[in-house]
Order: structure tokens, then C-alpha cells, then sequence
């Protein structure tokens, strides 16, 4: 049988032993008190055997718990033979060998119906067994009381009343092989489904582990995605600045143009490019930031201090400033920036720039600094060209010789700068100057005199004009122009009675002889002067005449030649 059958129905053998023996046990015992079983002796022995067959199963069952069948084939044959050994002793009731017989009925059938084997020959073997040994008891019973005819009843009826039990066990052994059969089949049906649910375990896990593998691929290819979609929008806004770069020649506004796309793309928290002065004909460094208000100024103040540790050293690579293995420069131990880069713009690995970088987020610049140098060095490509641009405009719009500007830049800026003082409504100052007696130069000492003369003019000219917001023009041959947008009659005069005593007092050496020259400046404000701003430059012109004919030498004043003449006449008396 099936160990599940085994263990299920052992129990209840346990229980149903119980109750036979213990009945058994109390049947003798009230025989015997009521006198119908007057010998004690075989009362003793049938409850000392029950006790033993119940002691016997109750240690089986203690120590196994489930059924065993050469220990039912040795039990059943011995407690056969006990019993029927028992009634050779002569007794008095019919009662105890019917209780004995009973029992040894109860036995002998349990035996046959829940034996394992069920082949024909050692069931048979078997039966024959059990039948003898029932018989025997029989004779024992009939041993006495009874004559030979009744024994060979006795015999008769226990053969056909055990053909009958056999026919009947039969009938309960092919059920029990069939329900066997089905428990088998189930146990089996178990099994493979044990085994399927193990496969089934197993390929699930393989499912967990491939879906895990899944989902790491997953997470790895949306990481990838949104790197190829940083890439794709890094490209996309170098192409961007490029465009706008190349649209253009104007610094500032690239500068404004590659930091605002680097605050967009990038997401950094602050962004500050600082170009020093002179790198494209700026008078003073350039600078633009991008952040927070309250941080724009701090950042703009350190950026000098910035560029000064690249340039020092003449550094080409960034420069990390704070960071999660750098501890912060001093600048930033008291801010929120954790991370700070410095980037070096270069040309012909001459650092004229620094780009700064800010956040606020750690390794922020985990992925490198590819898109910011990138970045710059386009930024570099097109400030090249820019400066050749300026360069080329320079040629056409600066004079050669001075390093003014020229007759045909004047001729297209100057009426813009008429218009713009109109609409503002500001005066607006015009001198022209002019070298005295330059022909004499150029017949004394040479041309290349001469052009020394107009060096030295136009430098100090220059200066001038710059340090007041103004311009200074070479008008033609040793003629000069000087536009002071916003000035009034007296401030004006103070400006170019500076310049005409500087040229006054400069010795100029040329080939170690000592020139020096004297102008005739005429100057005219608008609308102090000259109510027509579209005439200023005549009037200027014709005030520089009118010095130019009454004694050289003289700074003098549109519509006020005469008062101007007389201060230098009484500075001459």
C-alpha cells in the first residue's frame, strides 16, 4: 500500500485493537465473576494473552506507526495459535469458545484483507495457514465434549464458513488493490505533479531571473537613451551656438549666446565667462554671467582673480575648484556650490579666458567635461575669425599710419552720432586740428619726419579721446578731427586745451634732432555755437582757419574767435 493509505488507516487499527482487546479482556472477567466460566485458569490466560497482543501492537505502533506486513504475518499466525492452544482446557461455557473463536475470526480476516500481497499462490499459502490453525482451535473445543461425528460437522461448517470468508475477502481485496491501484496512480500523479510544480519552481525562478537580467537591461538602455538624448541635445546646442556664433561678429553677444546655452542645457546653477581686455580691441575685460541674482555679483568679482591662476601658468585643462575629491577653494567654503570648474579659453594655447562653472548637485560633472571644452573651443574658432573680421575692418576703417580711425569711417558713423545727440537732446563738442607749418617738416627734416609728427599727434590724440568717451579721426594729411559727444563749451575746452598743450610740450626725436610742433585747433559745440548740428564740422573748420590766419598756435571757439584770440595774444605779450 501507499504510505499515505499506511499511515492513515493504522490509526484507526490502533483504535478498533483497543476496543476488541479491552472488550475481550472485560467479557472474561465478567464471565468469570457471574460463574458461567468457572476456570480461572483459562479466564488468566485469555486476559494475559489479550494484554499481550494489545501491549505488543501499542509498542508496533509507538515506535512505527504504520503498518508492516511481515510483522502482521507473524503476529496473526502466533496470537492464532495462542488462542487456539487455549481451548484444549476443558471449561464448562459454551461462551468462551465463542468468544475465542470470535477473536480468532477478527484476526484472521484483518490479516487477509489488508495484506500487501496479492498474489494468488501466497494468498492461498496464507489462508491455509490461518484456516488450520482455526481449525485447530476447533478440535481443541470439540476435544472433549464432543463425538467424532460432531468434530467432522465442526469441521465441515468451519471450511464453508471460511470458503465463505474467503469469497468475501476476495471480494475486499480486489476493491482494495483497485482503490490501491487509484492511490498508487495518485501517489505517482502526485509525484510528477511535485515534480512538474519543482520544474515549474525551477522555471520560475529562471523567469525571475531572466525578468530581473530584463529589468536591469531595461534601466541600462533608459540610462543609455537619456545619455544619447543628452548627447543628442549637447550636439544640438553647439550646433545652435555655432550658428548664432557665425551669424554674427559681435564678441559680446557670443559670449552671452554660449553661456545662456550652457545654463539651458547643462542645467548648471551659475555660469560666468570673463575675457581680459584687448583680445578683440576691448578696452576692458569682458565679462557675463548667468544665475541667481544674489550670486552674480560675487561671481563677477572673483572671475579676474579666476583667470589670473589659469593665465599664471598658462593652463590648458580644466581646473577643479571644489569638488567631491577636491576640498572647496576659499572662495566657496562659505557657499552652497559644491561642485566649481574652471575652464580655460585659449587660442594657439594662449589662455586669454575662463569660463566658471557652478552647481549647487554633487558629482554634477560625473560625465566629464566634454560639452564645456567643446564648447569654448568653438567659441575660440569663431572669436578667431571675429578678430580677423575686426582686423580686416580696422584696415578699412583705421588709418594706417595714426591708428585713427579714417575719413571713410568717420563719413559713416559721424551722422549717426549727429542723429543720436539730437534725439537725446545733448551737446555735442567738434574740434578740428591742424599741424602748423608741416610743409616746413617734411622740407627739413623729411617725410619720415613728418610721419613720426603725425604718430606722435595721433597717440596723444588718442588718449584723449578715449579717456573722455570720444574719438579722434585723422580728417586728411595733417588734418584732425576730435568728437566729444556730451560735452558743453567748457568742458570741451578744458579737454583740448589739454591736447594742444601736450602736442606743444612733446619733443619728438627724430634721428637725434628735436621737433617740436604747434596746431591750430578750432572747436564747435552743439548747440551752444553752432545751432545746426549738420554744420558743425565747417564751423569747427572755419574756427581752425581763422586761427590758422591770425598767428597759428591758437585754440579757438565758434562764434567766439576774437575772446579765445585774445587769450593766447596776451599769453604771447
Amino acid at each position: 500500500m501507499s504510505s499515505e493509505f499506511s499511515e492513515k488507516y493504522s490509526y484507526r487499527f490502533r483504535m478498533i485493537h483497543r476496543f476488541i482487546y479491552a472488550t475481550f479482556i472485560v467479557f472474561f472477567l465478567i464471565l468469570f465473576i457471574s460463574g458461567l466460566n468457572k476456570s480461572g485458569f483459562l479466564t488468566l490466560y485469555f486476559i494475559i494473552s489479550a494484554v499481550l497482543f494489545l501491549v505488543t501492537d501499542e509498542y508496533f505502533f509507538k515506535k512505527n506507526y504504520a503498518i508492516s506486513v511481515k510483522y502482521y504475518e507473524y503476529k496473526t499466525f502466533i496470537e492464532l495459535a495462542i488462542l487456539s492452544c487455549g481451548l484444549f482446557k476443558d471449561t464448562d461455557s459454551m461462551l468462551v469458545y465463542i468468544a475465542v473463536l470470535l477473536l480468532q475470526l477478527f484476526l484472521f480476516f484483518e490479516y487477509v484483507v489488508f495484506n500487501d500481497i496479492f498474489y494468488e499462490s501466497q494468498l492461498t499459502n496464507k489462508r491455509l495457514i490461518g484456516t488450520v490453525l482455526v481449525i485447530f482451535g476447533l478440535i481443541a473445543f470439540n476435544w472433549g465434549e464432543f463425538s467424532t461425528e460432531w468434530i467432522l460437522v465442526f469441521f465441515i461448517a468451519a471450511v464453508l464458513l471460511f470458503a465463505v470468508m474467503m469469497n468475501i475477502t476476495d471480494y475486499y481485496v480486489k476493491s482494495i488493490v483497485e482503490y490501491n491501484y487509484k492511490l498508487t496512480s495518485l501517489y505517482f500523479t502526485n509525484e510528477s505533479i511535485e515534480e512538474d510544480n519543482k520544474a515549474l519552481l525551477e522555471y520560475q525562478e529562471k523567469v525571475k531571473s531572466v525578468n530581473n537580467e530584463l529589468n536591469l537591461q531595461r534601466i541600462n538602455l533608459a540610462k543609455l537613451n537619456k545619455d544619447l538624448e543628452d548627447s543628442a541635445n549637447e550636439m544640438r546646442a553647439l550646433v545652435d551656438v555655432m550658428k548664432d556664433f557665425s551669424s554674427n561678429f559681435d564678441v559680446k553677444k557670443s559670449m552671452e549666446v554660449l553661456i545662456d546655452k550652457i545654463y539651458e542645457t547643462k542645467g548648471v546653477d551659475m555660469v560666468s565667462f570673463y575675457i581680459d581686455k584687448g583680445v578683440f580691441k576691448n578696452k576692458k575685460p569682458a565679462i557675463c554671467t548667468k544665475g541667481k541674482e544674489e550670486d552674480k555679483e560675487f561671481f563677477e568679482s572673483i572671475m579676474k582673480d579666476m583667470y589670473d591662476i589659469l593665465k599664471e601658468d598658462n593652463v590648458l585643462q580644466p581646473v577643479v575648484l571644489s569638488g567631491a575629491s577636491v576640498l572647496r577653494h576659499e572662495y566657496f567654503k562659505d557657499k552652497a556650490y559644491t561642485e566649481v570648474v574652471l575652464f580655460p579659453a585659449f587660442e594657439n594655447d594662449d589662455v586669454y579666458g575662463v569660463m566658471l562653472c557652478a552647481s549647487k548637485k554633487v558629482d554634477f560633472f560625473y560625465k566629464g567635461y566634454a560639452f564645456y571644452e567643446s564648447a569654448l573651443i568653438d567659441f575660440s574658432s569663431v572669436l578667431k575669425s571675429t578678430k580677423l573680421y575686426i582686423q580686416m575692418e580696422d584696415m578699412a576703417n583705421i588709418d594706417s599710419l595714426t591708428g585713427l580711425y579714417n575719413r571713410l569711417n568717420f563719413n559713416n558713423t559721424f551722422p549717426i552720432l549727429c542723429k543720436k545727440a539730437v534725439e537725446d537732446n545733448e551737446p555735442f563738442a567738434v574740434a578740428m586740428i591742424d599741424v602748423d607749418k608741416f610743409k616746413d617738416i617734411n622740407d627739413t627734416y623729411g617725410h619720415l619726419a613728418g610721419d613720426k609728427v603725425l604718430k606722435t599727434i595721433g597717440s596723444i590724440l588718442n588718449e584723449y579721446s578715449n579717456a573722455n568717451a570720444g574719438t579722434a579721426v585723422r580728417y586728411g594729411g595733417e588734418e584732425f578731427l576730435v568728437i566729444l559727444p556730451g560735452k558743453q563749451e567748457e568742458e570741451a575746452y578744458e579737454i583740448l586745451t589739454e591736447i594742444h598743450d601736450k602736442i606743444a610740450s612733446t619733443a619728438i626725436d627724430h634721428s637725434g634732432k628735436i621737433i617740436r610742433v604747434n596746431t591750430s585747433i578750432g572747436l564747435a559745440i552743439y548747440p551752444d555755437t553752432c545751432k545746426d548740428i549738420n554744420r558743425i564740422v565747417d564751423a569747427a573748420d572755419e574756427t581752425m582757419y581763422y586761427s590758422k590766419n591770425h598767428g597759428r598756435g591758437m585754440l579757438l571757439v565758434n562764434g567766439k574767435e576774437v575772446m579765445y584770440a585774445s587769450k593766447y595774444l596776451k599769453l604771447e605779450e
